[in-house]
């Protein structure tokens, strides 16, 4: 399991919530913060992607390849764009590589695939990692910067959680409001079966 921090910003500000629904006073300011970061958590949960930048870290055993030292990132939905940092065994030595000796580290330089729900990273090929032993991996997923259309759909969602506060049925409930669905439906990933 990957531990997450949350290191981007969110676009989505307090003073442009409140423009959108035309409130001009601060007695619900903390309830619409707390809609801010709901619905950001639905927009993702939706589109099974992230859109705010997070760093990850995991702990999890290297097998070797092909000659080349793998290890599975188990949360199937975090797709990394970055390494920070891999720790890593190798002749029972501990040993670190750091973001700058990673700069070609990327999905275009192939150092990962996914296979079978999972991603699967590359270590290096020339790198003598211990098999078995356990590597640490610190790395980033999410967006730079949150869609302008995904903060539509958020604002969409925040109008309606603020006039409906309470939902009236179940049914009601599993709908998205006000054409959300399809603003999200561009961006949402796929289930592998």
């Amino acid at each position: 399991m990957a531990h997450a921090t949350i290191t981007g910003t969110d676009t989505l500000t307090l003073e442009r919530v409140k423009k959108h629904l035309n409130i001009d006073f601060a007695d619900d300011d903390e309830y619409l913060n707390t809609l801010i970061m709901v619905s950001l958590e639905a927009v993702e949960g939706y589109c099974r992607t992230f859109f705010l930048e997070r760093e990850y870290s995991q702990h999890i055993g290297t097998y070797l390849e092909n000659n080349t030292p793998v290890a599975l990132v188990t949360d199937e939905s975090l797709r990394p764009k970055g390494l920070l940092e891999v720790q890593y065994t190798s002749s029972s030595i501990p040993k670190v590589l750091y973001v700058d000796e990673l700069s070609l580290y990327n999905e275009s330089a192939n150092n990962y695939t996914y296979v079978m729900g999972r991603v699967v990273v590359k270590i290096f090929e020339d790198l003598a990692v211990d098999v078995g032993s356990d590597t640490h991996l610190l790395w980033q997923a999410g967006l730079d910067e949150i869609p302008i259309v995904i903060n539509q759909a958020r604002l969409l969602l925040i109008g309606t959680y603020y006039e409906n506060r309470e939902s009236t049925t179940a049914l009601n409930a599993r709908v998205l409001p006000n054409g959300v669905e399809f603003i999200l439906d561009a961006y949402l990933v796929p289930t592998v079966a």
